[in-house]
Parts: C-alpha cells; structure tokens; sequence
C-alpha cells in the first residue's frame, strides 16, 4: 500500500517529500525489512528516533516520527505530534479497517476485566453469536484459544492487536470483547478504536509505578470512554461518577448496593456459585463471590442494551463455570480447598479472601507474593489485608523480575506483622505452596494468590522459567496423599 494512503487520516508535517510503496509496518528496529514503514516511538527505556539510520540500512522504504530530525533520510518521511496515536490510524488503513462490522465491547477497571469478558463470551455464544476475548488470559477465537505472540500481558500493543482483529475478521467473528488496561489508554494505543460499549469494573490502587497518583490512573481509564457510543458503569465504585461527568455518551449503571439501572438483590452465596435476582429476573452464576457478581452485573448490563433477552443472558452465564486463575479451584478427594486467583492487588486480595472465608469451614490460609519492578506502596498493604483476613499466611515470591525475592518479602512483612496473624516467609514459590497444603487439614481452604492463569514466572532481563501455581498445587496435593 502506498505511503501517501496510510497517513491520509493523521495530522502530520512532510519531513521529506515522496512516496513509497510499503509491504510491512514495524516500530522495532530489529524488525526492520526490504518495504517497511518505520514508526520511532519514544519508549519508558529506549527512543526509536535513534535506529533510523539502521532502519534505512535494514529496508525501510518510509519513516514516521515525532521529533525534529537533524539527519533526515532521504526517503519519505513524515512528522507527527504522537507517534504512538499515529500508529493506531495508519495500522487501520494497512490492515483494511478490519473492525467495520464488528460489535467492539472494551471493559476497563483495576479488577474484574477477563471475568466480565468471559461472561459477555458466554452470553453472546448462547445467543449465536461468533466472539472473539482478548485479555490478560490471552486470545479466543469463537470459544478456542489461539496463540498470537504479544510481548505485553493484556492489551497489546497496537500493531498486535490489529493482526489479532484482521484474524479475528477472516473467522468471522460477529463481536469483540476486549480488556483494555490503562497503559494501552495512557500510551494511545486504542485511539483509533471505536467501541459500541465501555464498561468499567472498579478502581483501586495499582500501577502507580507507571501512573503516579491515583488521579492520573483514573484519568486514564476514563479515556475509553470517550472512544465509546454508552458507558456501563459500577454505581457502587466512587470513580464512576468522575468518568460519568467526562464522558459524553450514553450512561447506564449497575450495583448491589446503590440505586442503578441493573441492581443486583437478593444475593445467596455458596461455595458452587451466587444466587441473585435482577429487575424481577433470577440468575445463578456458577463462579462464587460478590465480586464476580459486580462481574456478571457489567455484562449483564451491556448485552440487555445490546438486545439480547434476560433469558439468553441468564443462560449464557450459567455456560462459564471456569475463568482461568479467577477463583478457580484445584478440586480434591481431601475435603481440603484449594483456589487459584489472579488477585494482585490489595482490593483483589481482599475480594477473594472474602469470597473464599464465605464458604470455608475452618481456615483460610493464604499464599501470595508480590511483583517486583512494580508499584511498591501496595505490598505492605497486601500484606496488612492477607493477615487480617487470613487465619495463616505464606508470604512467597510472584514475579520478582529484576529485584530479590527476599527483598520484596522484606517490604509484605511490616504490614502482616502487626495484625498478629501467623504466618511463615518462603520465597521459593513451589516450595511455599507445598507448605501450605501441608498445614492444611481437612475443611480449611488454601488460596494462592497473584498469578492466577500466568505459566511463568519472571526474573531479570524477562527472563521466564515454567511455573503454574494450579499444576504446582496438584503437586502438593498428590503429595499429601490426594486422588486428583
């Protein structure tokens, strides 16, 4: 595709004058081939303006940049305000604008988001639709996994996310149910996205490593909103109301507690699901928790706006039993239980030890760590949070990256400390969950928090070694004499 035809919809400055033929768009220099269009983004480490001899020498055949270049190539070559913006723009024209025709759902929030898109997966299937999640728990395509490879953990970056959509469109998936993090929104990645849906589970403190306060990560996440025809928003969570006021579309609200549009009452809870009736209709959702009916609550609410009867949502629940890593249990002929979660925050950690004290006979006991290289305010919360709700606790590693487990560990404790809740250190992840269940005994149920579905673990320099806390756990169990 012509040069000329790929920034056609971006505001830009001719750098150099010409055109050029382009086969391949990359912001990587390494990536670099015979017909690519170069994009230098200003990264957290690194700045792409500075490859762009290596990109001409590589291949490049057009370059889009951002800053004032002293050696221009003498290539076709333009100037924008954001790169990062730009991109998402000339990856909708490269690719052929693959979402016209799709129904595009994205759900925002600090907690929350893979559930909701499971839950809008099961109830769009139920009602003969062909969808298409893309999340933390990777992608699905019309209910099957597929491997796309992304470097980022949810959202990815842009360039991958329209090659997931162009895949997605030649499967030919009706809707798309997307999480959308507030890096991808702060970072411009979603810009060019146009969502019919944006919904918004919850916001509690995290990534104020990236974010700095906590005003800025809302910020943030009140950005897909403006992406967005209606706004599906948490009555119950404070922040609605600031994303309420900046958004211009149209508004619809749910809750449990306060006044909404779709207000969740008469709540049962057992350990095989929740019991609830919503504006004179009955739902059970097979996932316990209140926090996973704030979950169903969300897309309950954007599929009844979207058309679809309560009793094809009501059945579309009750099709998810299992969302990978979400308070997902290791079932066992010990009585003992033992649930995976993803929780790796101090409100998710909460929520779940909650949910899970619901239903536990006798003990909870909790196992959790915290990520290095990420915001370090939050551990001795978690661990404050871990302690007053559990009855034991196993401080551990999660993904310590480019830090010391011992040294994260170090900065968990002075919060666990003084609520007087017992509770051991082991960083050795495996090792701890071993200890866990062996304290475990019949009746008591053992968490392990903060990885949930992840099949890694990650050291310095990004550096991956296999570890599934489910399979880990099955492990231990078998162990302690389990039939699994």
């Amino acid at each position: 595709m012509k040069f000329s035809l790929l920034i056609k919809n971006i505001i830009y400055s001719v750098v150099t004058n010409g055109d050029a033929e382009v086969c391949h768009i990359t912001k990587d220099p390494a990536d670099v081939a015979e017909g690519s269009l170069y994009i230098c983004i200003k990264g957290i480490s690194g700045d792409g303006h500075e490859h762009i001899e290596t990109a001409v020498k590589n291949g490049a055949v057009a370059i889009l940049c951002e800053a004032e270049l002293e050696n221009r190539p003498q290539l076709p070559c333009v100037k924008v305000e954001n790169s990062r913006e730009a991109l998402g723009f000339v990856c909708k024209e490269f690719y052929g604008d693959p979402l016209s025709g799709i129904n595009v759902v994205g759900v925002t929030g600090t907690n929350g988001k893979t559930s909701t898109t499971y839950f809008l997966e099961g109830i769009y299937k139920t009602a003969g639709r062909k969808c298409g999640v893309i999340g933390t728990a990777g992608v699905r395509i019309n209910g099957e996994e597929r491997r796309f490879k992304y470097a980022t953990s949810t959202t990815p970056d842009t360039i991958d996310l329209f090659r997931i959509f162009t895949a997605m469109r030649n499967e030919g998936v009706s809707d798309i149910f997307m999480e959308a993090t507030s890096h991808a929104l702060a970072l411009h990645k979603l810009s060019a996205l146009h969502f019919s849906h944006a919904l918004f589970t919850n916001l509690t403190q995290d990534h104020l490593d990236f974010h700095k306060t906590f005003e800025e990560y809302l910020a943030a996440k009140s950005r897909l909103f403006k992406l967005s025809d209606s706004a599906v928003l948490n009555a119950d969570d404070k922040s609605s109301s600031v994303i309420s006021k900046d958004s211009l579309c149209e508004r619809f609200t749910y809750s449990v507690e306060a006044e909404s549009d779709f207000r969740a009452e008469n709540l049962k809870f057992s350990p095989d699901g929740t019991d609830f009736d919503l504006n004179g209709e009955h739902f059970f959702l097979p996932i316990p928790g209140s926090f996973s009916v704030y979950n169903a609550l969300a897309a309950i609410a954007s599929a009844k706006k979207a058309g679809i009867p309560y009793n094809v949502i009501a059945e579309g629940l009750l099709s998810v039993r299992v969302i990978p890593g979400r308070i997902q249990p290791v079932k066992n002929d010990l009585e003992i239980g033992v649930i995976v979660d993803y929780a790796h925050t101090p409100d998710g950690l909460e929520k779940v030890i909650k949910a899970v004290r619901s239903f536990t006979e006798k003990r909870v006991i909790t196992v959790f760590g915290c990520g290095g290289d990420r915001d370090r305010t939050k551990r001795p919360i978690m661990g404050r949070v871990s302690g007053e709700l559990s009855d034991f606790c196993v401080v551990t590693s999660d993904n310590p990256r480019s830090e010391e487990p011992e040294s994260i560990i170090a900065e968990i404790l002075p919060g666990i400390a003084p609520t007087c809740c017992r509770y051991i250190s082991e960083p050795d992840r495996r090792l701890a969950i071993f200890k866990a269940l062996e304290i475990a005994e019949s009746g008591d149920c053992v968490i392990i928090a903060g990885k949930g579905h992840e099949d890694y673990q990650e050291y310095e320099n990004k550096r991956r070694i296999s570890f599934d806390d489910r399979i880990v756990a099955k492990e231990a169990l078998a162990a302690k004499g389990a039939t699994l």
